[in-house]
């Protein structure tokens, strides 16, 4: 007759360390990214202007300056003059 006044006794906790671990792994996997992301973002902004103020240059071919523009206007002496004059 002593169950009757007491109260019950809760269950046991569920085992949680299988959701612990798995919560710590998506945890760690996500630190890793955003570290990724970040040096990613770091390497772009030193390594573009690193790279935007190269010397390296390729070689000067005809008429077209370092940057690879054209110094000339127009398409050169094989252009059809539509007007016929000189």
């Amino acid at each position: 007759m002593g169950g009757l006044f007491s109260s019950p006794s809760p269950p046991p906790p569920p085992d949680t360390s299988e959701e612990e671990k798995r919560r710590s792994d998506a945890v760690d996997a996500q630190e890793r990214s955003e570290r990724r992301k970040i040096a990613s973002r770091s390497r772009a902004r030193s390594g573009g202007v690193r790279m935007l103020m190269s010397q390296v240059r390729p070689a000067n071919q005809g008429t077209q300056n370092q940057f690879g523009q054209s110094s000339t206007l127009g398409g050169g002496s094989n252009v059809r003059n539509p007007r016929g004059t000189a």
